[in-house]
């Protein structure tokens, strides 16, 4: 039986290998845009063919004998672990090529609205947008100044009961 359900896996890393394949020849030809909807169904294919492999792997390690179950288990683990780098790698791919991000920017800034360090300035120097609605407590906005993530132990503590409401 384990040498029937080893032929089935065998298959299915064939079948991995050509799909695999198929996102190298995409990730390798620079000269065209990539074809991000190819690239999501090989990962799609690819996450099953994962299901079905672990599956098959359990399966297998039921039906060996005691001495073939570590060489089986590491076999496994090695190809997981691998399937799983061309996985991401796949998926980041898609995620660069989706993204609306300049990759020839030479800094990125995150900004979404007034930094929270806006609070010390006077009300009027503050802009119109900066002030907390009256039924929205300030502490809802994202923190994204630099002191919430260099020291966010100590950003916490002065501005987990910020209570500027107007």
């Amino acid at each position: 039986m384990s040498s029937k359900l080893r032929s089935i896996r065998a298959g299915h890393r064939s079948v991995i290998s050509r799909l695999l394949k198929k996102f190298e020849d995409i990730r390798d030809d620079g000269e065209e845009p990539v074809n991000t909807e190819e690239l999501t169904k090989i990962v799609n294919n690819l996450l099953k063919k994962q299901e079905t492999l672990q599956k098959l792997h359990e399966d297998i390690l039921e039906n060996l004998d005691e001495g073939e179950v570590e060489a089986e288990i590491v076999d496994s683990d090695e190809y997981a672990y691998t399937l799983d780098g061309k996985i991401t790698q796949i998926q980041k791919l898609i995620l660069v090529n989706t993204s609306t991000l300049s990759t020839n920017a030479k800094d990125f800034v995150s900004y979404s609205g007034p930094s929270h360090s806006a609070s010390a300035q006077p009300a009027s120097a503050q802009p119109a947008h900066a002030q907390p609605a009256h039924d929205q407590p300030s502490y809802a906005q994202p923190a994204h100044d630099q002191q919430s993530y260099a020291q966010p132990e100590i950003y916490n503590k002065q501005n987990t009961c910020n209570s500027n409401f107007r």
